[in-house]
């Protein structure tokens, strides 16, 4: 056996009788078992134990003196797989070991961080080559997950040794079992050693000089009650993956069937070893090498801000860790809740165009004979009509049958108007808010009496805010659309259909787990991008009366909206990061409207056509807008808000067309109220006629 043994004991084991206390509350985890370890409260081990996270069904090797199997803490939690060559009996240092890892919760003496996870002893003091079989045969056996609070009597500060003395020191073939097991997906945590050495020791230290072996690696230095280095070595060159855990005077399991103190850095490594597992019960497909970059990066910066020498990442957190686990199911809203911005940037598009489209159905009216209404008729009688300044008169001497309005000529014609909006979501699951712009335009091909038609082609840009979080998106859509309506004895049938695409990028900076640490501390943020493409069409009909003074148009319509959205991989998240998945959205809406407007008001050269549209809707498919992702290794959906299915439409126009039908224009609003979520979209456009 190589000159290797557990550290050194800071403080003296005091065995004493088992201490008894009632079982937890229902108010509260931190009960006098849970209190009777002072480092649990320290990491905030009590959000796990509130969560039901206690490392059940995950294996850990507890790489030390064989432990006490047969003590009432670890009764039924043995794991198959022992390293025990020589049948030793229980040792008191691999004992306390254990229950700082997994002490049951029991209501007696103490608890460990993980208290439902299950242990496998392996014997340390082997020699290399046999302790290196040892490794890869709990590998093979599914212990993954392995806490070595041992190291080399006489410590060696690891910027003191090269490749080739580490290799002669430690052998070759340990070396390359510790790669393995971290390579394949499991995880290393050691204790840093006790000398005081300003970097830890040759076996804690090996990825400084190996560092293929750093994922999945974490080195543990040890602090007492007042947060302060204990005496211990530092992490100094390993800060990267090194942290803190309580390491002072810690109560814990030793044979035989009791409890003692002991401190140093043996005692703070199995706290990470516990978070570890946790982390591994919460994420049951990461990787070591995933989850020990976890905990390291939920760990609360302590020290010299940032990742100093002295604590490396900062002092375990398994509160910031369970974060992590109960936003990972909200982390991808974002992307659900983009995806409705994208949905009312079509809708709205598709809005502008059915006005458009109604305008030019209900201009019937306004040429079939009605009486008509000019606005010198509507005002109160005077000598001199009140005036805007400059304008000459009002005429008087043009027929209702000469007033038409926006877009009801037959002919051919370009267009182009303006499109804005706001949409709002307010629900319990997330306050959004969206924005958009663009511009639309189109050609109307020449009609007959019957049919009218033609094509447009829109650009739009949106962008949502999460309001109280530092999330947002934005998305450049391009459209195309043709469109066309037919008319038969006041009878209608209007048509549009089209496509769209959509560059989207998102950026995420609500990232949960981040409280007070390095990352957390330089704000943190992910970002990612991708593209979305698909389809909408509307179909609506309906009946035209004119009733002379005002044209009313009651009808129904259907939509059918369908998106593709592209993956994405988030980056600049570290290890936050979520790949998000491909999926596919289908939104149906069906609903009835009437739309009222004003026949022939007149002024001056001029035809004004006010109109309003009131309808009502029920909307089916994916209102959710379901995203799929992964985050480290697990699926997770995400869902936008709950908006509600019934729909609310108000809209209101006004066309100003000159008579000769060259010029015109208009101003629109389109709204959308749901129960939880409302658009508001404006819009204004001219026409030009040849």
């Amino acid at each position: 056996m190589r000159n290797k043994h557990s550290y050194p004991l800071v403080m003296a084991v005091l065995l004493g009788a088992a201490s008894l206390s009632a079982p937890a509350s229902a108010q509260s985890v931190m009960d006098a078992e849970f209190n009777a370890q002072w480092g649990l409260a320290a990491i905030n081990a009590q959000y796990a134990l509130e969560r039901g996270i206690t490392g059940q069904g995950v294996a850990v090797g507890v790489v030390d003196g064989i432990f006490e199997t047969t003590h009432p803490e670890f009764a039924g939690r043995i794991y198959p797989f022992e390293y025990n060559p020589n049948h030793l009996g229980p040792n008191a240092h691999g004992t306390h070991v254990a229950g700082i890892i997994g002490a049951a919760r029991n209501g007696v003496g103490m608890e460990g961080v993980a208290p439902d996870v299950l242990l496998a002893p392996i014997w340390a003091f082997d020699t290399d080559d046999n302790l290196a079989v040892a490794y890869r045969n709990a590998m093979n056996a599914g212990v993954t997950i392995f806490n070595n609070s041992w190291g080399l009597s006489n410590e060696r500060d690891i910027t003191t040794v090269s490749r080739a003395d580490a290799i002669s020191t430690i052998g070759q073939p340990l070396i390359s079992a510790l790669y393995e097991t971290v390579r394949d997906g499991g995880a290393q945590i050691w204790a840093a050693g006790n000398a005081g050495l300003a970097n830890p020791d040759l076996y804690a230290g090996l990825p400084y000089l190996f560092p293929e072996m750093v994922p999945g690696w974490i080195v543990v230095t040890a602090v007492d009650q007042n947060l302060q280095n204990w005496g211990v070595n530092s992490c100094g060159v390993t800060a990267m993956f090194c942290m803190a855990a309580p390491g002072a005077s810690i109560y814990s399991t030793v044979p035989v069937d009791t409890y003692g103190t002991m401190g140093g850095t043996s005692m703070a490594t199995p706290h990470v070893t516990g978070a570890v597992a946790l982390a591994k019960q919460m994420f049951p497909n990461a990787t070591g090498a995933e989850l020990t970059a976890l905990v390291l990066r939920t760990a609360t910066d302590i020290g010299a801000p940032g990742i100093d020498a002295e604590f490396g990442w900062g002092l375990l957190n398994v509160g910031n860790l369970v974060s992590v686990y109960d936003a990972a199911g909200d982390s991808g809203a974002l992307f659900a809740n983009s995806a409705f911005s994208r949905f009312a940037a079509v809708d709205t598009s598709m809005v502008t165009l059915w006005n458009r489209n109604a305008q030019r159905i209900m201009a019937q009216a306004g040429g079939s004979g009605g009486s008509g209404v000019t606005v010198a008729q509507l005002m109160t009688p005077a000598p001199t009509p009140p005036m805007a300044l400059g304008m000459a008169p009002p005429r008087t001497d043009i027929s209702n049958s000469d007033a038409v309005v926006f877009g009801a000529s037959s002919g051919p014609a370009m267009w182009a108007q303006g499109l804005g909006g706001y949409s709002r979501v307010n629900s319990s699951g997330s306050k959004a808010s969206a924005s958009l712009g663009g511009v639309i335009g189109g050609y109307d091909f020449a009609g007959s009496s019957n049919f009218s038609g033609g094509v447009a082609i829109a650009y739009t840009h949106s962008r949502l805010d999460t309001r109280g979080a530092n999330d947002d998106s934005s998305a450049d859509g391009w459209h195309g659309f043709g469109y066309g309506t037919w008319t038969e004895n006041r009878w209608f049938i209007d048509g549009i259909i089209g496509g769209n695409w959509f560059d989207n990028s998102y950026k995420r900076g609500n990232i949960a787990g981040l409280n007070n640490t390095v990352l957390g501390n330089t704000g943190l943020a992910g970002g990612s991008s991708n593209s979305s493409r698909g389809f909408a069409g509307r179909l609506s009909t309906g009946y035209l009366f004119d009733s002379g003074a005002y044209a009313w148009m009651p009808y129904a319509y259907a939509t059918w909206l369908h998106q593709r959205n592209g993956t994405a991989l988030e980056g600049g998240a570290d290890i936050f990061a979520l790949a998000i998945n491909s999926t596919t959205h289908d939104q149906f809406e069906g609903g009835i409207g009437t739309r009222v407007a004003a026949n022939g008001l007149v002024w001056q050269a001029f035809n004004i056509t006010p109109s309003v549209d009131i309808g009502y809707a029920r909307v089916g498919g994916d209102v959710a807008l379901p995203v799929s992702y992964e985050f480290l290794g697990s699926a997770f959906t995400a869902r936008a808000s709950d908006i509600g299915r019934d729909v609310l439409r108000v809209g209101a126009q006004i066309d100003v067309l000159r008579f000769d039908e060259m010029i015109g224009g208009f101003v629109a609003y389109d709204g959308r109220f749901q129960q939880n979520a409302q658009n508001n979209a404006f819009s204004g456009g001219l026409i030009v006629r040849f």
